[in-house]
């Protein structure tokens, strides 16, 4: 690796770490440490005179704003960056030849400011936008695999450190092959956008769904456990039964419900989703159209 890739590696590793520091911040104190910074370069301007300029330096408490607070704060900390560099100037002993200058100079400053602002702030959305778009199902709207897996790391942890229960309920949908064989493929979409429908308005809104690809899907459902693992059980097969029915759709579900009532840091959490897809399988082989719940810690005792 020569001189250039390891100065290169470097800048990305501070900016990573810079990145890291202003994520964790709320946002009054990004407020605080964004006008502490503007307010410590308006005082290093007079005290330095006219000859020397940090104008360029009063762009990073700007961009901070811009690109961390979920706001347009950034425009009025742009208003008061020009101000607080004009002020600073003329405390300073700058001396032009007519004042309409100064209203000038400020105005080309502000707009300079708001720009910077505008552009980085529109660039924030547009990402947030793209990882969202990223992280979404196309077909449905919910949550693909990958944000489903960053879910349950998510919930893992939270049953961890409040020594909740979770439970994992895997569906799929049958004689779903035969809806795209008989009727088309456009009639396919149009029933796994209603189950989406239909899950969402039949569990709670901390409970996070997820396809997962094809006819499958799965549901995260935080702090559930015994008798309510059974209660969405079945309240997931009567909701996907009453939805074909509607819909005079040949379609039903097969759901296994995993209980992990005692979670543990060393759980592997692609085997309790994989333990949730094989209830899902018992309940195919037993007829369809039903669910099955079993704990994490002993697969044998199973309740239909």
């Amino acid at each position: 690796m020569g001189r250039s890739d390891r100065g290169d590696l470097q800048e990305e590793e501070v900016i990573v770490l810079f990145d890291r520091v202003l994520s964790k911040l709320s946002s009054s104190q990004i407020h605080l440490l964004c006008t502490l910074a503007i307010l410590g370069l308006g005082i290093l301007d007079y005290q330095t005179g006219v000859e020397a300029s940090f104008s360029v330096f009063y762009l990073l408490p700007i961009s901070v704003m811009a690109w961390y607070v979920h706001s347009s704060a950034c425009y009025i900390y742009s208003i008061v960056a020009a101000v607080v560099w004009d002020y600073s100037n003329v405390l300073a002993g700058e001396v032009l030849s007519h004042p309409v200058f100064y209203i000038w100079n400020g105005t080309v400053r502000l707009a300079f400011f708001l720009t910077v602002s505008s552009l980085l702030r529109q660039l924030r959305e547009q990402l947030n936008r793209e990882r969202e778009f990223s992280r979404r199902d196309y077909r449905t709207g919910l949550w693909n695999a990958r944000a489903f897996k960053e879910a349950l790391a998510v919930e893992h942890v939270r049953a961890l450190r409040e020594k909740q229960p979770f439970s994992l309920a895997f569906l799929d949908l049958d004689h779903f092959k035969s809806v795209n064989d008989t009727r088309g493929h456009e009639e396919g979409d149009r029933v796994l956008a209603y189950v989406a429908d239909t899950l969402t308005s039949s569990l709670r809104r901390s409970d996070v769904i997820a396809r997962l690809g094809g006819d499958e899907f799965v549901v995260i459902l935080p702090g559930v456990d015994g008798e309510a693992a059974s209660q969405v059980g079945d309240k997931l097969v009567q909701s996907i039964r009453q939805m074909s029915k509607d819909n005079d759709w040949p379609v039903t579900a097969s759901v296994g419900v995993l209980v992990h009532s005692s979670p543990r840091r060393e759980d592997d959490l692609k085997a309790l989703l994989r333990m949730s897809d094989d209830l899902m399988y018992r309940v195919k082989q037993q007829g369809r159209d039903s669910f099955v719940v079993a704990g994490s810690a002993d697969l044998s005792n199973l309740s239909v």
